[in-house]
């Protein structure tokens, strides 16, 4: 580093701390023509900046670049009307799973001619959506889907499902999984149909949201037993609820009975039976071991 750039920087730090009202501004006399045109551009930075919000938003490009010369240049390039219908599609979508979507133009699927217009990801499951304007709302359920999704899944197997979406206000849609795209067989009589569409039309959300509880559902059923009291639960009541079920069901088969003594014995069964097998079932679910409750199994049959 040079004297000349020792001194500028000098006179610089001077202006911070002027700024920071540490001290007086500094002067420039010691300066020569260039240095103090150097400082000056410098100083002029500093002033221009101090007063910048950190904390305020981002101007627009059409802010920066209004009063240069390229001020018109945003103007001849049209606005993608993709980048609004994304956005709409987008916030749809986190109604379903918020912090869980994403959502980018399909460029993969346009550069292959492949009729896609978005990838999302939602719940881990990637979704592809096919915009079509060319269809009123009510007639989407009529396309074919093998021509509508079938390429999708041939071109790219990572695809979980397909989203058909008019991009009309209520964003109707209704969904295409990998088998729609084939024939099936009818029934009852058993011939070979064309792929259709089976699903109901709905908005894109509620679309979204059957589809993937469909194909992913929850099945965590996990209690949290730590969290249980003991005294919650009556096991005793468990064991004779279970029992009156079970004969119950007993004694509805023997009143449907066509044998006589079935209907009879069977439809006979009562409290008593109850009692004896609400109290087996207790004795299981309390721990009883299998010896025991094997002999006391034996017991009951042979009594009744």
């Amino acid at each position: 580093m040079t004297a000349s750039d020792d001194r500028v920087d000098a006179v610089v730090e001077a202006f911070i701390d002027h700024l920071e009202g540490l001290g007086e501004a500094p002067a420039l006399d010691d300066l020569d023509v260039e240095e103090r045109a150097r400082a000056e551009a410098l100083i002029g930075s500093l002033e221009a900046g101090r007063g910048i919000d950190p904390y305020a938003s981002r101007p627009s490009l059409e802010q920066l670049l209004a009063g240069t010369p390229l001020e018109t240049a945003l103007e001849a390039h049209d606005v993608d009307p993709r980048d609004d219908l994304l956005h709409r599609i987008r916030d749809r979508l986190t109604l379903y799973a918020p912090f869980h979507v994403d959502i980018w133009p399909d460029n993969a699927a346009a550069a292959i001619g492949i009729g896609s217009d978005f990838v999302a990801l939602v719940s881990a499951q990637r979704l592809r959506i096919q915009i079509r304007s060319d269809v009123e709302p009510s007639r989407l359920a009529s396309l074919d889907p093998a021509a509508v999704a079938g390429p999708l899944y041939g071109a790219f197997p990572d695809t979980a499902g397909v989203i058909v979406v008019h991009p009309g206000d209520e964003l109707s849609s209704i969904a295409v999984d990998p088998f729609d795209t084939e024939p099936y067989i009818e029934t009852p009589a058993g011939t070979v149909a064309r792929p259709v569409m089976h699903r109901p039309i709905m908005p894109l959300e509620d679309t979204v949201r059957a589809y993937l509880d469909e194909i992913a559902p929850a099945l965590d059923t996990t209690v949290d037993l730590a969290a249980m009291r003991a005294d919650d639960v009556d096991p005793a009541a468990v064991a004779r609820d279970a029992a009156r079920r079970a004969v119950e069901h007993i004694v509805q088969d023997g009143r449907r009975a066509k044998i006589d003594a079935k209907r009879a014995t069977w439809s006979d069964i009562g409290e008593p039976e109850i009692d004896a097998i609400g109290e087996l079932v207790l004795d299981a679910i309390t721990g009883l071991d299998h010896a025991t409750l094997e002999s006391r199994v034996d017991a009951l049959a042979g009594a009744t």
